[in-house]
């Protein structure tokens, strides 16, 4: 078992690229804009997100992902935060199905930073651009 240590443009990278997907048993993508929200938060303050666990399936011929294609590694834990990390960049992951509802999750799930805040301990105030939906 190795451990990897990823930047998040790296993580996204893997996702659209299709050397990384989900395996049928992995739910859809459940997170709410809060949740995205409090992510992009955590990524600013240089808190820990948490580890992911991939899957090497190339063994398994007859494995199956979400996308009927055979990817290297499953994302067996992880899969809500590297969605949300695709959402944050604007990167549409391998296993999202289709690019209207792709569309419509970015505008949903847009997170907005204010970078002018005054705040007294230089902190970024991060708020949705549509909070009620």
């Amino acid at each position: 078992m190795a451990i990897e240590q990823l930047k998040v443009h790296e993580i996204v990278k893997h996702s659209v690229s299709k050397s990384v997907d989900i395996p049928e048993f992995q739910r859809e993508f459940m997170w709410d804009p809060q949740q995205v929200k409090l992510l992009a938060e955590s990524l600013y303050r240089d808190y820990p997100i948490g580890s992911f666990l991939l899957w090497d399936s190339s063994d398994y011929q007859e494995a199956r992902v979400a996308q009927g294609a055979k990817a290297s590694q499953w994302i067996v834990d992880g899969q809500q935060r590297t969605t949300a990390l695709s959402l944050l960049l604007g990167q549409k992951p391998y296993w999202w199905d289709s690019a209207k509802t792709w569309n419509k999750a970015l505008k949903r799930y847009d997170v907005m930073a204010n970078v002018l805040s005054e705040s007294k301990d230089d902190r970024i105030e991060f708020a949705l651009a549509n909070p009620i939906r």
